[in-house]
């Protein structure tokens, strides 16, 4: 009876261990990219000159983007029906 508490108690701690991660980032690279990733949102590093693109070349953007409507959707990409209860990924059915 007493291994069968001491079994289950230590069951019941092994979620708390397992959030035990320390918070901030693991590695060195993991911290420089996070960096890299703060400087557009922040505006820090930003340019001073205002960016501005011509009217061609706005017009010559939106051409290339409307461009992938040209293209069919391929049927292996269609989902027929999504159900509540999948998890995903796996096409409905």
């Amino acid at each position: 009876m007493n291994v069968r508490i001491l079994v289950l108690t230590l069951l019941a701690g092994l979620p708390l261990a397992a959030s035990a991660m320390p918070p901030g980032p693991s590695s060195r690279a993991q911290a420089t990219t996070e960096a890299w990733l703060q400087l557009q949102p922040s505006g820090e590093k930003a340019s001073d000159k205002a960016q501005s693109s011509t009217a061609r070349e706005h017009d010559k953007s939106m051409e290339r983007w409307l461009k992938v409507y040209d293209y069919k959707i391929p049927e292996v990409f269609k989902w027929e029906k999504m159900s509540s209860g999948s998890s995903g990924g796996s096409g409905g059915n």
